[in-house]
């Protein structure tokens, strides 16, 4: 945080990796325990005097705010990338910036849907609709004809999102992961 508000934009991003690479070993060591055998793992018996609702709430505990977290890197990681670009005045190939904002759009979209179908969590994508849905609303009220594409694909990559949650959630086999 103070490495942003003091507009050190690399030095951010890099200690933004740094945070976004132990979320993602922490993340991964929660799936070897929520996986068979894991101590979090729903089909592992209770140990005596633990109730099934405290169980649970451990569970909750030690998973959804890290996935929360990494939600929130993810998409802050990928806001730094354009911010560091932006001030090298990288021209963006002569691209026009409202169809990068739309391509950085779509490569949020496909890490939310990694989150969603691909490991089965719901926080982490969650908190990439948030940040969509800030989008569109920032965008629909300032500039809403010229940025159109930008927050239309917000929209619909928060509705996509969403729908991969219903999907995996209750159409795809379980995962017994957690």
């Amino acid at each position: 945080i103070f490495a942003w508000h003091w507009r050190k934009m690399v030095l951010s991003l890099l200690v933004m990796l740094v945070i976004l690479a132990t979320l993602i070993l922490l993340e991964q060591g929660n799936q070897k325990k929520l996986g068979a055998g894991g101590v979090l793992n729903r089909a592992r018996p209770l140990a005596p005097g633990v109730s099934p609702g405290a169980e649970k709430a451990k569970r909750f505990f030690l998973t959804v705010p890290l996935r929360v977290y990494l939600g929130w890197i993810s998409v802050a990681t990928i806001a730094n990338v354009t911010a560091v670009l932006v001030r090298a005045n990288w021209n963006g190939f002569g691209i026009d910036p409202r169809v990068w904002t739309v391509i950085v759009i779509i490569a949020g979209l496909a890490v939310a849907l990694g989150f969603s179908l691909w490991k089965r969590q719901i926080a982490a994508p969650l908190v990439i609709v948030w940040a969509y849905a800030g989008i569109v609303i920032k965008r629909a009220q300032t500039d809403a004809g010229y940025s159109m594409a930008v927050w239309m694909t917000a929209l619909i990559a928060g509705v996509l999102i969403l729908a991969s949650i219903v999907v995996a959630q209750l159409l795809l086999p379980d995962k017994k992961s957690h």
